[in-house]
């Protein structure tokens, strides 16, 4: 059903080229419909979602925006604009896409269904294949590193405790300190394609229509405006796209926002937004620091309401705590790497445990405040490996000539919407 979905989606479009897609004449009704089914679809299963990526819909729908941004239909001059109706759901479409999600995307030799090597080389599919491989390999490989610099230190207290014959018990806690496996929730689109989603957001945040005397700024409708926010929360989690987006006067065309493009929810949206685009890595992992603390303390209160005053640690089960933390695991897996390092330790389940399933046994200790600070002066020294994000640092621009920022821009403020519109056509262009 969803093959078949996605097939009477694509014969609503005409593909002149690679480079080229629109929505057929007089089909504008048909394709919003089919749209809206795809985004309910989607949003509900999320395991039917690399069939876009296989039938090549994400780059199909890039297209068609792009080409509203250029319509003249929107910048002739006319009292009234005509905004497309396929617009909106086309919108949310692709904010599904850029969602961080758990589902893998599997491999041509494991996916017997898959499409032929040669076609699957050059489709959607695979680049995307190829990025969530770079992507897993670098968290697990900072997580390694960040481990060991906390394993080292351990090793040498062990040395010094059997000098010092301590009790079996703390070495067995000791000893049971075991690292955590990170799930990597990756979109399912390119690094590259979420760049081109936000550039085309400020465009459409940013149009301006032509007339004789005058240039005035086209206001989108609310739902065209609730797509926008939506998709630009999305694409906007990589803080290199954040600075792209700041850079480009992002911040001053989402404040800049007329009060005819409000709805119900939309200062909600605007703030998460504006938060998204002005908080750092450091930002971040305090933010996430706090919590992972809070969860376990909540976790630890729940289960145990006569203990909350007694000695010992907060602890929870590695289920209970990973469930409560997704969405921020889903906020950066890389940060999060780093502040679940400095707040919490992992004990497996004890010896005698006869749990089919032991690993769900396993629990989630709070560190003590001075552990804390002895973690964060041991992994410091990976500051720079454990990078913020899974591209390269915002602030050491590797883009095009083209794209770069001009100098002399005064105190390093976002640019106004009007000068930072001739730079997003440029962009486009």
């Amino acid at each position: 059903i969803a093959t078949s979905l996605l097939r009477r989606l694509k014969e609503n479009i005409v593909i002149k080229c690679k480079e080229h897609c629109e929505v057929k004449e007089g089909c504008e009704t048909k394709f919003a419909a089919v749209m809206h089914a795809c985004v309910i679809v989607m949003r509900s299963m999320p395991t039917l979602r690399p069939l876009l990526l296989r039938e090549g819909v994400v780059i199909c729908l890039l297209h068609c925006v792009r080409n509203v941004t250029t319509s003249p239909a929107l910048r002739d001059g006319k009292s009234q604009m005509i905004w497309p109706r396929w617009l909106a759901p086309t919108l949310l479409l692709l904010e599904v896409m850029a969602q961080s999600t758990s589902v893998s995307l599997r491999d041509a030799k494991e996916d017997k269904d898959s499409e032929s090597d040669d076609n699957k080389k050059k489709g959607e599919y695979a680049k995307v294949l190829s990025e969530h491989k770079k992507q897993t390999s670098m968290l697990a490989k900072t997580s390694k590193q960040l481990i060991s610099s906390l394993q080292k230190d351990a090793d040498t207290k062990k040395k010094r405790e059997k000098k010092s014959k301590q009790s079996n018990g703390d070495k067995n806690d000791d000893e049971g300190a075991s690292p955590i496996q990170i799930p990597p929730f990756l979109p399912l689109i390119l690094h590259e394609h979420a760049e081109q989603c936000m550039i085309m957001c400020l465009q459409l945040l940013g149009l301006r229509s032509k007339k004789a005397f005058a240039t005035e700024q086209i206001s989108p409708p609310p739902g065209v405006v609730n797509a926008i926010l939506a998709l630009l929360i999305r694409v906007v989690h990589s803080q290199k796209t954040a600075a792209l987006c700041l850079q480009m006067g992002g911040a001053d065309l989402i404040i800049a926002l007329p009060d005819c493009c409000h709805f119900p929810g939309s200062s909600s949206l605007v703030t998460l937004l504006l938060r998204r685009l002005l908080e750092d890595e450091a930002t971040l992992q305090a933010m996430m620091e706090t919590e992972i603390r809070s969860q376990v303390t909540k976790i630890w209160r729940k289960n145990n309401p006569r203990s909350v005053n007694g000695p010992g640690q907060p602890k929870a089960y590695l289920k209970s705590f990973m469930k409560a933390v997704t969405p921020i695991i889903c906020r950066d897996p890389m940060v999060f790497v780093k502040a679940i390092s400095t707040s919490v330790k992992i004990e497996p389940p004890s010896a005698g445990s006869s749990s089919l399933l032991s690993s769900r046994d396993s629990q989630v200790v709070l560190l003590s405040p001075e552990q804390r600070i002895k973690n964060s002066k041991l992994l410091s020294p990976h500051v720079n490996v454990s990078v913020d994000t899974f591209e390269s640092s915002p602030y050491v621009s590797k883009r095009p000539a083209s794209q770069e920022e001009p100098t002399k821009r005064g105190r390093g403020r976002s640019k106004s919407p009007h000068r930072s519109k001739n730079k997003l056509i440029q962009l486009n262009g």
